[in-house]
């Protein structure tokens, strides 16, 4: 039996959110004769319909369980604050299992999986939840037999207080750090780490994760700060990333973008361990010469990938010293072709499409687009992605020779002056393989 609504996160439990109507709550007591259609009869739980009359259950392997397409099974089980539930269905692979607040009345949904769950208790306090079982919808075997372990312990990965570092769980509260070692640092399944530094151009990240395998394998993955993948672990927009399955992680990285680049490196428990946490040391090499000059906020990110399989990736830098102030750097692009950057006063969702990809810079008046391409003065932007995918200048508007100083008039009629306080919307356009188009994503700038 499960709820009939969207769940809601634990967050939202814990605020005492309602979290709707179940099915079984909602509808009258179904009777044993549903079993008959399996020659079953009812189980020694019963009756155990709805979240009304739960059966308590404890920790164990219990056989003989009968369950039936509108005849739900529900138990109520005791998860004391740092312990770990965790639920295996045998037998038959067509029910499923949820877990459940009964305050009030299976309000508030928490976790569920076919055919087992596995969750922890760190909401502070004891949860007295419901277990339900149900048969999945429209199944062929409208009733069966199954048997259900139940394990309620203490969890080892749970830990009364955090490492020195925390909180550090999101992209968004990665913690600042510089050169040097930070020992004594703990990662888990439900708690990975994010550090942030700055990459000098040219400079070389080299960070150390010192720790037992046998105790939890560990991986490492380093992402532009602005990436929007960044904080999910494995694929996406990884710089580079270090996964063996040894003890220790070294993990390595030149910034070759040409400018200063903030990153941030996460700490993960890889998701096949067989250990669901680990402490380990941090030992961080290269970082420090710099301070950031990250700029801007992306959006329509990331854009479609190219024939790279990436998605064109631009950036905005302070600091150029050259007209407005902003680099636009760009990377993973489609090696050896051509693009140029756009500008718009005005953006637009999802954006419109144009061979492979989205323009997602506003094309209707009173919006204002223009193309730096002017030839013969800085307004021309014009780049060829190079072999690693990296951006480079080709009509000299770059003072590093990657990307694109942005000049402090525009390429619109009148060629009027970037002013402090305006916001203006950038985008790379840029060739692709087979003669096609493609975009980066696009960037907001305030001055």
């Amino acid at each position: 039996m499960l709820c009939f609504r969207i769940a809601l996160a634990l967050v939202g439990a814990l605020a005492g959110t309602a979290g709707g109507t179940c099915w079984g709550q909602a509808n009258p007591r179904f009777v044993e004769d549903n079993l008959s259609c399996a020659g079953l009869s009812p189980d020694s739980f019963e009756p155990n319909d709805t979240c009304v009359d739960p059966a308590p259950i404890g920790r164990g392997l219990f056989t003989n369980l009968n369950v039936a397409e509108n005849d739900w099974d529900t138990f109520l089980v005791l998860v004391p604050h740092g312990y770990r539930l965790t639920v295996q269905e045998e037998l038959d692979v067509l029910d499923r299992v949820s877990f459940v607040y009964s305050e009030p009345n299976c309000g508030v949904y928490l976790t569920s999986g076919a055919h087992g769950l596995d969750w922890r208790n760190d909401t502070g306090r004891a949860i007295e939840g419901v277990l339900e079982v149900r048969r999945l919808p429209h199944a062929i075997v409208h009733c069966s037999e199954y048997a259900m372990r139940i394990e309620v312990q203490p969890d080892p990965c749970y830990v009364a207080a955090d490492d020195a570092l925390e909180p550090n769980d999101d992209c968004d509260g990665a913690i600042w750090i510089t050169d040097g070692t930070y020992p004594a640092q703990f990662v888990s399944r439900y708690d990975p780490d994010h550090f942030r530094f700055c990459v000098a151009a040219g400079a070389t990240l080299s960070a150390s994760l010192l720790f037992d395998n046998e105790r939890g394998d560990l991986d490492a993955y380093l992402r532009p700060v602005f990436a929007a993948t960044c904080g999910i672990g494995p694929g996406g927009d990884v710089l580079a990333q270090a996964t063996s399955g040894t003890h220790n992680e070294y993990l390595h990285w030149t910034n070759q973008t040409g400018s200063a680049l903030d990153v941030v490196l996460e700490v993960h428990v890889w998701e096949s361990s067989a250990q669901a946490c680990n402490g380990y040391d941090l030992v961080v090499a290269g970082t420090g010469s710099c301070t950031g000059s990250e700029t801007g906020m992306a959006f329509c990110a990331p854009m479609d990938p190219n024939s790279t399989g990436a998605s064109t990736t631009l950036r905005g830098h302070l600091g150029s010293g050259t007209g407005s102030g902003l680099r636009l750097t760009a990377f993973d692009g489609p090696p050896q072709q051509f693009g140029y950057v756009l500008v718009g006063s005005a953006t637009q969702f999802p954006g419109l499409t144009v061979g492979e990809g989205r323009l997602c810079l506003a094309t209707s008046s009173p919006a204002q687009l223009g193309r730096y391409d002017v030839y013969g003065d800085r307004r021309n932007s014009v780049g060829l992605f190079n072999a690693a995918g990296v951006w480079v200048n080709q009509v000299g508007t770059s003072n590093n020779g990657q990307g694109f100083d942005v000049p402090s008039w525009l390429p619109l009629p009148g060629s009027p002056g970037i002013q402090a306080g305006q916001t203006w919307h950038f985008q790379i356009w840029h060739r692709d393989a087979g003669g096609q188009a493609n975009f980066s994503n696009g960037l907001t700038v305030a001055f």
